[in-house]
């Protein structure tokens, strides 16, 4: 399966190359376990945090894979747990989430251990409370993983690696129910995911009613007047399972077997979402005709987004946003169209519920604190930045520098000869029966150029995500790119304005050079002045002639109708007698540029093809034409993510053979 396109009826994912490195991020996995209350007074509770059971992990842009925690003496560092780290609720970092600290943590028989002690605050006597009654038990820890080792390879499944070197960060304390063999960090999810193969459980025979819910209250906690994340919680379930009623209820006719069981076991599972039961339900229904898929969900339910579709997933979250942000045209599938329509924070909360980060009723600090540590989230961004600045960067009608130029690579940031056109000296020499060969080199002529690096720096903050502002975060990566294009233009308009002084030691536009026309107004014969002196241009050694085409006529926005009527009139504009043959009608191409106003409203240029001389670079690193960005990295300042917008490069004439200056009239 590696390497290929996994499909099933309601998802499909592209298994990554597999590799034995560390694995970026905090991972979380839970476990249900009694807890055992050590010294009341101290507050002191032991439990269990890990063990070896396996656990499929994986991503929408990475390979799935089977996780053994290892056990075994060296395997698992307990440093940090042992150094006092905190114990946190739902693996949230706020001040108010920090609910003690680890006493000491040890590995017996297969599985972590700790003592942990919980704080006498007055905000933590609720948790102390029902850890006492044995009501909050399920435990989770978050942990690094800094080696792991291929085990197991599987031809119809994920590999199997143990993790031999992993690092326990901190141990939470968690709401969501779960057994040790789903654990809370393991949300149940549709089909081969980062979470787990999915299964339905047959657990209920009886038809649950409205009437038949659990009563489960609603509104304020009756003890501190507040709404607790326990009573978010209590609210959220009773609407999951009252939607699933309806949507089965609207769906089904009649008394059904296969449909009720379905429906119980979609209830029964708290983490099965009410989109993957409609999806499920969909999928029952159309066993006998094509399948439907998760992508007929309509996108503005909270998790309704085709997650599953792995690396289609991602490419269709960028054509979507950008798309939507008009930064892309054309038509959309139906999945990109869906998830344009879609608000940031659901595509957010459907990849923490994938990669079984998500716990119901989460704010939207805590939504954007989570997503920092799934790499998932991270590059889905990145992939908008790069996108978009292609976008930017990609527009004919701004880049009309590229046109005139030579683009040329080079591979550092040291000073480059870029040389010029070089003849062979005295050309080709006759050869007579017998004759002796004779040899010559090539003469450079070229000047130095050193390549140079821009960069700015974009940021995606917290804010954007709760506004559901990507599309400024993409308009950010397009602009940065046409800041890119007009930097160049810049920087190769600003050579032509300067005039720089070449290897002889005169200017780029000199009498010397034979590249300076008569001062006069664009016309039929100024341009064939400067069309004759382009002809006469020699070699370096005055041996032969370089026989250059003019091609283009770059003018100031002043000269811009002038120049057109000059190269589209069949006739000569300025002719006496209307039949009078204009030779430049549909032979030049205008190139108007402003930033020669700066200098000069009457200046023109006469300019040859690159593809008949290379007088004039552009140079990049690496070939990379393109500005890229880096990133992202954390930006703790603000609570947000950072990406670094780069461009490197540089321009310079090196010869002055391609084109000739008139200061006009």
């Amino acid at each position: 399966m590696r390497g290929q396109l996994f499909e099933s009826p309601l998802c499909k994912f592209r298994l990554m190359p597999k590799n034995d490195t560390a694995i970026a991020g905090l991972q979380y996995r839970g476990f249900r376990d009694a807890t055992a209350v050590v010294d009341e007074q101290r507050r002191v509770v032991r439990v269990s945090f890990s063990s070896e059971h396996p656990y499929e992990r994986g991503g929408f842009l990475s390979e799935a894979w089977v996780e053994i925690l290892g056990h075994a003496k060296d395997e698992c560092d307990l440093s940090k747990l042992n150094a006092g780290a905190p114990i946190l609720y739902n693996h949230l970092r706020g001040r108010a989430d920090r609910l003690g600290k680890v006493e000491r943590a040890w590995i017996e028989g297969g599985r972590g251990h700790a003592e942990i002690r919980i704080s006498t605050r007055a905000d933590v006597e609720d948790i102390w409370t029902d850890l006492s009654d044995d009501l909050l038990a399920n435990v989770s820890v978050g942990y690094k993983i800094l080696e792991r080792k291929l085990i197991q390879e599987n031809t119809d499944g994920p590999d199997e690696y143990r993790v031999t070197n992993w690092v326990p960060m901190e141990i939470s304390l968690v709401d969501i129910p779960a057994d040790h063999t789903v654990g809370v960090g393991r949300a149940f999810n549709l089909g081969p995911s980062a979470s787990g193969i999915a299964y339905l459980p047959q657990t209920s025979e009886r038809e649950p009613t409205a009437a038949s819910a659990p009563n489960l209250p609603a509104g304020e906690n009756t003890m501190t007047g507040k709404t607790t994340a326990k009573d978010q919680f209590r609210l959220e379930e009773k609407k999951r399972r009252d939607q699933i009623l309806e949507i089965f209820d609207s769906h089904l006719t009649g008394d059904s077997e296969q449909f009720r069981v379905l429906r119980d076991a979609c209830i029964a599972d708290i983490d099965v979402s009410v989109d993957q039961a409609r999806a499920l339900l969909l999928e029952e229904l159309g066993k006998d005709s094509t399948p439907t898929g998760v992508g007929n969900v309509q996108p503005d339910n909270s998790f309704g987004i085709d997650t599953g579709r792995a690396a289609d997933f991602a490419s269709d979250f960028v054509d979507g946003y950008l798309h939507r942000q008009g930064i892309t045209k054309g038509e959309l599938s139906r999945e990109a169209a869906a998830i344009g329509l879609s608000s940031l924070r659901d595509v957010g909360r459907s990849i923490l519920e994938m990669s079984g980060s998500y716990n119901v009723g989460m704010s939207p600090r805590e939504e954007f604190s989570r997503l920092h540590s799934t790499s998932d989230f991270k590059q889905l961004l990145a992939n908008v930045a790069s996108k978009s600045m292609i976008e930017g960067f990609d527009n004919p009608e701004l880049a009309t520098h590229r046109e005139w130029t030579t683009k040329v690579d080079v591979r550092d940031y040291k000073p480059h000869k870029s040389v010029s056109l070089s003849e062979l000296s005295g050309g080709l020499k006759l050869v007579n029966e017998g004759g002796e060969l004779t040899y010559t080199t090539l003469t450079d002529s070229g000047v130095d150029i050193r390549l140079a690096r821009f960069e700015r720096g974009i940021k995606f903050s917290r804010e954007m995500y709760i506004n559901d502002d990507l599309g400024g975060f993409a308009n950010m990566s397009f602009q940065f790119a046409n800041a890119a294009l007009r930097l160049e233009k810049d920087i190769v308009f600003g050579q032509l304005i300067a005039n720089p002084a070449m290897v002889d030691g005169n200017p780029l536009f000199d009498a010397s050079h034979g590249n300076v026309g008569t001062a006069a107004e664009l016309s039929v014969d100024s341009v064939g002045e400067a069309k004759r002196l382009m002809r006469l241009q020699q070699n370096a050694e005055k041996e032969q002639f370089l026989d250059l085409v003019p091609a283009y006529l770059i003018v100031p926005p002043h000269l811009e109708t002038k120049a057109e009527q000059l190269v589209n009139s069949i006739y000569d504009p300025d002719g006496k007698v209307s039949s009078t043959h204009n030779p430049f009608a549909k032979k030049l191409n205008v190139v108007v540029e402003p930033r020669l106003s700066a200098d000069s409203e009457t200046t023109w240029y006469l300019v040859a093809s690159p593809n008949s001389i290379h007088w004039f670079s552009r140079i990049y690193l690496d070939g990379n034409e393109m500005p890229y960005i880096e990133g992202p990295t954390e930006d703790f300042e603000t609570s947000g993510l950072k990406f670094k917008g780069r461009h490197e490069f540089n321009a310079a004439p090196i010869m002055w053979h391609g084109a000739v200056r008139n200061a006009g009239a």
